[in-house]
């Protein structure tokens, strides 16, 4: 999936969002102060980024549960410093998302739910043996 580019009024939207719980001007996570011409990664002080959230964006494809497909979509991008954008500390992940916001975790899914079908096939066995043991 490649991202598609931000266009202004999308940038201009996320970072004046009147429901950002820090006000505007603020990253949405922590509340540092940020600049608003100051959009990038540079490490300068006020550098701010879009911030995909509560969904990540790698978990934008095939979504299901919240129903956000579209990366560019204004519910989904909140502004936030470089800090709290790239220590991914800011995700809402769920163990039976395999640790992931959302569900599309194909590989360890599948291997997750493979590895608790085998386990209790085990347990089923070893059951009846003990049970036909004492019959």
């Amino acid at each position: 999936m490649t991202r598609k580019k931000i266009p202004k009024n999308v940038i201009y939207s996320t970072f004046y969002r009147i429901d950002n719980p820090n006000n505007i001007g603020n990253c949405w996570h922590c509340g540092k102060n940020i600049i608003f011409k100051k959009r990038g990664n540079k490490n300068k002080k006020g550098i701010w980024q879009i911030d995909h959230y509560p969904i990540p964006y790698r978990d934008l494809e095939d979504q299901t549960l919240i129903g956000i497909k579209d990366p560019l979509n204004p519910i989904n991008l909140v502004p936030s410093c470089v800090d709290c954008n790239l220590s991914h500390k800011n995700e809402i992940s769920k163990w039976y998302y395999c640790n992931q916001s959302q569900f599309p975790c194909k590989k360890r899914f599948f291997k997750k739910v493979l590895t608790l079908i085998a386990l209790l096939y085990l347990i089923t066995i070893t059951l009846l043996f003990i049970y036909c043991k004492y019959l």
